[in-house]
């Protein structure tokens, strides 16, 4: 747990947010009504000078506007408290980082949802900030992070945006065209016509902006990059490097392909001004797991490992490595060196299911919930869930989590 008997807190105003969402949402319905209803023409112009009005000046307001809170301050596992009410919880956080501010230091907690909010938790140095983080269980190694970014690079976003730009303007174009016949013919089919292209070329071009998201998951044990067109986990063990040029994150993995992130926000005010920093920090987020992956000490203990045997085999064999379990025939291993394993981000998947399953009947709370947090860490969707399943007593829905297990490198799903 931190404490600390005042603190400052600063965060942007939520209500101005839901204010905006329901602006540009809302704003087009008596806009689009206007036209297919062929209402006079400047009635229709005002309608649209007022929605202009409002989408552009609210994400300026959204910016301007922050506001400061001081207090007695706590963080623990359930999240951040200020003055004794809950901040934000640590579930809503996607990941946290310390961040020069106006010419002081602050932990900037970056909530879910869009945009992305963030809350500056001003710090006095760069230890308490770890702690901050420690107390939060966001340190490395014992949490799960979360990005967005794009796929590709910054190259390859500009040409994406280009030709979305061009599919917009064109279907906008087509719109006029067909809303300006049908008020000179004065026919209703026409304008309505004209609406629709301009609804579908806003909803083309959100689905081309989720098209080009890449959610990028970092763990104990890799990379997960998750896209509409498909998943992909990156083990640590398979990245030769991490560099950043620009705005673009490239993971140049040992076989010599590599994986390219880009994160379009710059320095400009936009919706997204508060993840401005976001490649830059997540470059050193995998480069610090990076190199806790290279430190951390192997341990030989391939008899935990799968190795192709059945779900069933593998936990009666896992079972009697326990020195509660051992025979003359199955060597025990010390609880320390299985705690080892799981919690060990290098160690193969299976190596660290099995001792984890080595140590499951003789679990006590405390144990469980040290589980939890190793599963918590990863970024490997099965092997998080076949940690979970430990902890449970159901064998049955433990054989299951642990059927689709094994210690495979790159693993490519498409969705």
């Amino acid at each position: 747990m931190f404490e600390k008997s005042s603190g400052t807190i600063r965060h942007r105003r939520k209500w101005l947010l839901v204010a905006m969402k329901s602006w540009m949402l809302g704003g087009l319905v008596p806009l689009v009504g206007a036209i297919q209803l062929s209402a006079p023409m400047w009635l229709a112009t005002l309608l649209a000078g007022l929605y202009l009005t409002g989408v552009i000046g609210a994400p300026r307001a959204w910016l301007a506007f922050r506001t400061e809170r001081r207090g007695p301050l706590r963080a623990d596992e359930e999240g951040l408290w200020l003055d004794g009410r809950l901040v934000v919880a640590r579930s809503a956080i996607q990941h946290a980082y310390p961040l020069a501010d106006g010419g002081g230091l602050v932990l900037r907690l970056l909530e879910r949802g869009t945009p992305a909010t963030a809350i500056d938790v001003a710090v006095t140095d760069d230890a308490e900030a770890a702690e901050l983080l420690g107390a939060l269980r966001l340190d490395a190694g014992r949490s799960l992070t979360e990005w967005e970014l794009r796929g590709g690079t910054k190259l390859s976003d500009r040409k994406q945006l280009v030709l979305e730009g061009m599919a917009v303007s064109f279907a906008v174009a087509m719109g006029m065209l067909f809303t300006a016949t049908g008020l000179k013919a004065q026919s209703v089919a026409f304008t309505m016509m004209g609406g629709t292209f301009v609804v579908a070329a806003m909803i083309g071009f959100l689905l081309a902006r989720h098209w080009r998201a890449a959610y990028v998951t970092v763990g104990a044990d890799g990379v997960r990059v998750r896209e509409l067109r498909g998943t992909r986990f990156v083990p640590f063990s398979e990245i030769e490097r991490v560099r950043s040029e620009g705005n673009d994150l490239i993971l140049d993995l040992r076989d010599g392909t590599n994986v390219e992130l880009h994160h379009p926000i710059g320095s400009n005010a936009s919706l997204e001004a508060d993840r401005s920093h976001e490649a830059k920090k997540l470059g050193e987020r995998i480069a610090e797991q990076l190199a806790a992956h290279r430190r951390a000490p192997r341990v030989n203990l391939d008899v935990l490992t799968r190795a192709g045997r059945r779900a069933e085999e593998w936990l009666r064999a896992t079972q009697a490595l326990t020195e509660q379990n051992a025979t003359f025939r199955t060597q025990a291993v010390p609880h320390e060196a299985l705690w080892r394993v799981v919690e060990d981000a290098s160690a193969a998947p299976t190596a660290r299911a099995g001792a984890a399953l080595a140590l499951r009947r003789e679990l006590d709370d405390a144990a469980r919930t040290r589980l939890r947090v190793a599963a918590d860490a990863c970024a490997a969707p099965q092997l998080r869930v076949a940690l979970e399943a430990v902890t449970c007593e159901d064998d049955d829905a433990l054989l299951h989590a642990l059927e689709p297990l094994e210690d495979e490198g790159r693993r490519l799903r498409m969705a």
